[in-house]
């Protein structure tokens, strides 16, 4: 009798198993022939139009299409060779190139991304992984694709990038625990001292999607917030800690994890948070059990690959030499700017680098690398230059887990 039952119960197992495997099949497909059929839709449309000789009205029914379907890019769906389109405008609506599962698409030298369930193209994407591809949630939170190996740009060119820790200056290496300037790692989160800073939720992991999915997503602008959800007046906070002066309007925003940063551009930058709030935030976001991709605080393998791809990739003046650019502000060196609208100083233009946003300023960025100086007094360490001050992007700066300054943000990264 108990091995009857335990047979049953295996059984029944295997077909829940086989008829949820069915029905994300059927789902993946129903999507992809309502897709079709709009598209053939029109495309019938203005085979009428131009039979009837009626060819003032055909461009009126390809702008229609472009409202069903966005903008074609260079890109293709790796396993039915389909065409990848993009969101019609910056606040058109998104149209997921899967509710169901991660899709592998080509771009236009069929450089391979993942881009996961839920997510689509951004209107101003690029069509090759070397220019910045853009993927977006249906709220317009937008990521860019960091690759990771040997890419061919739009032009034919070869470039390789290398999952990496740097300080630019000499050392350089693809382990994370691996010191940096005497005192930095990147510990597991059950490795390594534990001086009271978040480390990363699993980096081995992290190092292990990013080498096998050939990339990672980093989000495109440091964490924002709706104007009406400042954290302690974005652009008007001073002191830290306890000795926080609070702005008016003065609305704190939860950092338990139960609101979501934004990526977008022109959004209040969500600043004056700790280390520890940063982590809670960015890995509360998603999990590859429900969304089928992780979120976590960027680590310090994600900001130097992403500095590597930039000084290899990026076409702005300065991209060559990123590491190294200042971030002090050239439009206002009393507060942080908006997402995506600061300039620097040292280039008199907007940081932006392979569609990536305020890298070298604006904010200082928390990560999850550990600092061992001072015996651990300061443990958090955080990334980049900000508006006030000539650090670059490469720079590390070292703080306690009770800091927060209004020069403070986060940035979070994305893997499959």
């Amino acid at each position: 009798m108990r091995k009857f039952k335990s047979e049953l119960g295996s059984i029944t197992v295997v077909v829940f198993a086989t008829v949820t495997f069915i029905l994300i099949i059927l789902a993946t497909i129903f999507t992809t022939i309502t897709l079709k059929r709009k598209s053939q839709q029109v495309e019938l449309q203005e085979l009428k139009l131009a039979y009837d000789g009626d060819m003032a009205n055909i461009y009126e029914v390809r702008s229609a299409k472009e409202v069903i379907l966005g903008t074609p890019t260079g890109m293709k769906n790796a396993t039915s060779n389909e065409t990848i389109y993009k969101t019609a405008s910056a606040d058109g609506e998104v149209t997921p190139l899967s509710t169901t599962g991660t899709t592998t698409v080509k771009d236009n030298k069929n450089n391979e991304i993942k881009v996961p369930k839920n997510f689509g193209i951004a209107f101003d994407s690029g069509d090759n992984v070397a220019d910045g591809v853009v993927i977006e949630d249906t709220s317009h939170n937008q990521y860019v694709w960091i690759p990771v190996g040997t890419i061919t740009n739009s032009s034919g060119a070869s470039k390789t990038i290398d999952l990496i820790r740097s300080n630019f200056n000499g050392t350089t290496t693809s382990n994370a625990e691996t010191v940096i300037n005497s005192y930095f790692y990147e510990y597991n989160a059950t490795s390594g001292s534990s001086y009271g800073n978040t480390k990363a939720k699993n980096i081995s992991e992290f190092v292990s999607s990013a080498n096998t999915n050939h990339g990672y997503y980093l989000a495109r602008y440091e964490a924002g917030i709706n104007a009406s959800q400042d954290q302690y007046n974005y652009a008007g906070c001073s002191g830290s800690g306890s000795t926080m002066t609070i702005g008016t309007p003065a609305n704190i925003v939860a950092v338990d994890g139960s609101v979501k940063p934004l990526s977008k551009a022109g959004v209040g930058v969500w600043n004056a948070v700790t280390q520890i709030e940063a982590a809670t935030i960015c890995r509360a976001m998603y999990t590859k059990g429900n969304d089928g991709v992780e979120s976590d605080l960027i680590n310090s393998f994600a900001w130097d690959t992403a500095i590597d791809y930039i000084q290899k990739c990026g076409t702005a003046t300065n991209s060559s030499t990123y590491a190294t650019t200042q971030g002090k502000s050239g439009t206002d060196t009393s507060k942080p700017q908006t997402t995506g609208i600061n300039t620097l100083l040292a280039t008199s233009s907007t940081d932006q680098q392979c569609k990536i946003f305020d890298m070298a300023g604006n904010c200082l960025e928390w990560s999850t690398e550990t600092n061992t100086r001072n015996s651990g007094s300061y443990p958090c360490v955080g990334r980049g230059g900000y508006y006030v001050n000539t650090d670059s992007t490469s720079y590390r700066f070292r703080d306690s887990t009770a800091s927060r300054f209004k020069y403070y943000s986060f940035r979070p990264v994305l893997y499959m």
